[in-house]
């Protein structure tokens, strides 16, 4: 069954059941039709005359309007005199009604817009302030403070400061370089700030090394990994150039941005004979076991191929 399809329920022996005796195959055709345009208007089985002669077509619309006196008289439809239409008689009984329908699909699509919310917007602890639930869900400012759905989901009034999440995460960690854009209605987690004295700090300096030295500007999200990834190596203690070279050899693998320590640790830790510099970046020099493994394999391949000649 191809999603968006409508389907109607119709008992296989349908023709068998008493009130279809006396009533004609176009009659009984002109029923199952009646299904299914009840089903595609969501009308609660009403049927006008003219929409049964536009069932009944290419027949007369006389014949229509015998054809539909069939089924009123075997009570499948009935006739509303006031509202001049026909009912289903059976609809309701094994079909939801309009109002049924449109409650549910209410229910499915507020069910939708809360797992979205959850996943685009709480998960990731990025408010959106055309997002009704984030504005919700965010507390409102004291007063004088400033108001408005851009301050309650994560931007505050020009005339302050912007604070970013790395700084309210690492609490006055060392500024961070600027993400490409602010246009998802919050600071960025590397907004570019600069200290008191106007000098860059040692994380700004390392991240905006490594983005001059790529060749296109990384995306938004590298960045801030990278960014958050050096500032709290430097709070832990590591120095800046063994970061700087852990940033070379990441860049040059092309792993994860999440990966970052590990390729400081291993330039901080590995034996210094084995890591060697290639085109400006540190590489990890070839290993002579595995050199002598390979000769030895070549060498076997050679002999086996001098045996079968």
């Amino acid at each position: 069954m191809a999603r968006g399809e409508l389907h109607v329920q119709l008992y296989i022996h349908y023709a068998d059941d008493e009130k279809f005796e006396e009533v004609s195959r176009s009659s009984r055709l002109l029923y199952v039709d009646s299904l299914c345009l009840a089903k595609e208007l969501l009308n609660d089985g009403e049927i006008s005359p003219a929409k049964v002669h536009k069932l009944m077509y290419p027949e007369s619309k006389r014949a229509a309007s015998r054809a539909a006196a069939e089924l009123v008289d075997a009570g499948l439809w009935q006739w509303d005199e006031k509202r001049r239409v026909y009912t289903i008689t059976a609809w309701l009984k094994r079909n939801k009604s309009r109002s049924q329908v449109e409650e549910d699909r209410h229910k499915a699509e507020e069910a939708s817009r809360v797992a979205n919310h959850k996943r685009w917007h709480v998960a990731r602890n990025e408010p959106d302030p055309k997002c009704s639930l984030c504005v919700e869900e965010t507390p409102k400012p004291p007063s004088g403070s400033g108001s408005g759905i851009g301050s309650a989901c994560g931007q505050r009034s020009e005339s302050t400061e912007t604070e970013t999440e790395t700084e309210t995460e690492t609490k006055n960690k060392t500024p961070l370089p600027p993400a490409p854009s602010a246009t998802h209605g919050r600071a960025s987690a590397v907004a570019m700030q600069e200290p008191p004295d106007g000098d860059p700090g040692p994380a700004e300096r390392l991240v905006v090394a490594w983005i001059n030295s790529c060749n296109r500007r990384p995306s938004r999200h590298v960045i801030n990994d990278v960014g958050r990834l050096v500032a709290e190596m430097l709070q832990d203690g590591l120095s800046p150039a063994d970061i700087e070279r852990g940033v070379q050899l990441w860049q040059s693998r092309g792993s994860n941005p999440r990966t970052l320590p590990s390729f400081v640790n291993q330039v901080m830790n590995a034996n210094p004979s084995n890591v060697v510099a290639i085109g400006g970046r540190l590489q990890q020099r070839p290993s002579t076991t595995d050199q002598r493994v390979g000769a030895a394999l070549e060498l076997a391949a050679k002999y086996a191929e001098e045996d079968l000649a």
